[in-house]
């Protein structure tokens, strides 16, 4: 197995997953596009997740915005690539090259513990917002990983959780129809479902001292434009664990992506 390894893109947690690689003896190199238009890629190659993010390579330490097209113009043919949730588009960008594209985010392990971290990072978000826990009832939507992390977390420290759910939960759950006739009781309204499950007709019920905070990736489940319209406040808050815990989280990835290469090895 080839030792050589190209980190392009990424938030912080990729600086940590890079250190990770080194010291797991990779020869690492880190491209920053704007800046090394010229730096050589090697044959097996690390992006972001996303990568991309409103149609660009996920690239916060980067100044210029990177399209897919340009992303897969520098990247070697018939090199590897690893990336988090790659998509349709990248995958027709790769076959035209013979790039070997893996989606490193399919990996099991590695959404559960980053659903774990995830329902960390919210109750940090929540200390620096000053929302308080205990003060009333917390509505999680959604029973997926995060759901039931956040469920877990938020009540091992006092919270009052209500999971609203399409199945069964340990927590107190109703189900998304039910959530109509309960949804003005809520102090505190997570979601973590990435498809409309909280428009106009939900968000008039809400009490405008509700705090709402949506963790979903896109297309999210809150209608902004309508919580705007009705002075409710959304806090908006992807990729938490990058922001709260870039070193575990950068380690978790390091540790998916060297599983995956070992087991194209074998």
């Amino acid at each position: 197995m080839s030792k050589a390894i190209t980190f392009i893109g990424g938030d912080s947690r990729f600086l940590y997953a890079a250190q990770y690689f080194e010291k797991e003896g990779f020869d690492v190199n880190r491209i920053y596009l704007n800046r090394d238009s010229e730096a050589k890629i090697s044959d097996t190659v690390v992006l972001p997740v996303p990568v991309l993010r409103n149609g660009f390579l996920t690239a916060p330490l980067h100044a210029e915005k990177i399209t897919a097209e340009k992303l897969f113009d520098i990247l070697p043919e018939k090199s590897t690539v690893y990336g988090g949730v790659t998509g349709e588009l990248l995958f027709s960008f790769a076959r035209k090259k013979e790039i070997n594209l893996i989606d490193y985010y399919k990996d099991e392990a590695l959404l559960k513990e980053n659903a774990i971290l995830t329902a960390r990072a919210t109750l940090e978000l929540m200390r620096n917002e000053k929302i308080p826990v205990g003060n009333g009832k917390i509505f999680i939507l959604g029973n997926g990983r995060c759901g039931k992390a956040l469920a877990d977390v938020l009540s091992s420290v006092g919270g009052n959780v209500t999971v609203v759910t399409g199945k069964s939960s340990e927590y107190s759950f109703i189900s998304f129809k039910e959530m109509q006739d309960y949804i003005s009781e809520a102090s505190l309204i997570i979601n973590t479902v990435p498809s409309p499950v909280l428009g106009e007709k939900e968000l008039k019920k809400i009490n405008k001292k509700t705090s709402i905070i949506e963790i979903a990736s896109a297309p999210y489940g809150i209608d902004f434009d309508a919580a705007k319209r009705l002075g409710i406040n959304v806090i908006k808050a992807p990729g938490l664990p990058g922001k709260y815990f870039p070193k575990q989280a950068g380690v978790l990835i390091a540790k998916t992506i060297i599983r995956e290469m070992n087991k194209w090895q074998k």
